[in-house]
């Protein structure tokens, strides 16, 4: 159902995408500049952003996959499909938990590492539960890793313009002439 409001709706689906990116980016960095006040706002939101990972993935779909054989349940053609609507959402379902768990545990390599394993995961119980009615899709791992992935850059990005912004600026030195001398 959510594909076929993506593939039908692109202009709306690509407005609404970069509309979650922005919000979490915004909302990511105005909480990490608040410091140690912002980590658990950063958690509850984080872990909102990964509730759409979970009930997008695992819940199963409406879609029967009856007379399906066992063995077509899965695609291990790794690659990088071509750039569509879908391949955007894939990578911004991870993206956006990642950053906001990035900024929230200070650590992006870890969340990073953490966002992948989640993806594996989700692939692999799509996998072994046929009863989801999913199909576990390398692509879909690797698309949700390159999202993690910018999640994490991003994360690091703010985490050092807000540390940037942080430290203290040198005072102009007193001396002859200017104000204070």
């Amino acid at each position: 159902m959510i594909y076929d409001f993506l593939l039908f709706n692109k202009p709306l689906a690509y407005a609404t995408l970069l509309v979650v990116v922005v919000a979490g980016i915004v909302a990511g960095y105005l909480l990490t500049r608040r410091g140690e006040a912002g980590r658990r706002p950063l958690w509850v939101l984080a872990g909102l952003a990964v509730l759409p990972v979970l009930g997008l993935t695992l819940v199963p779909e409406l879609k029967s996959t009856a007379g399906w054989p066992d063995e077509v349940r899965c695609a291990f053609a790794a690659s990088v499909p071509p750039l569509n609507v879908l391949v955007v959402a894939n990578a911004v379902l991870f993206l956006v938990p990642v950053f906001l768990a990035a900024l929230a545990a200070r650590r992006p390599a870890v969340v990073f590492a953490a966002g992948a394993a989640l993806s594996a995961l989700v692939e692999g119980l799509q996998a072994l539960i046929p009863s989801l009615g999913r199909a576990c899709d390398v692509d879909d791992w690797v698309v949700n890793t390159l999202g993690a992935a910018a999640g994490a850059l991003l994360a690091l990005g703010v985490m050092t313009a807000a540390r940037r912004r942080e430290s203290p600026r040198p005072l102009p030195p007193r001396g002859r002439g200017g104000f204070g001398g």
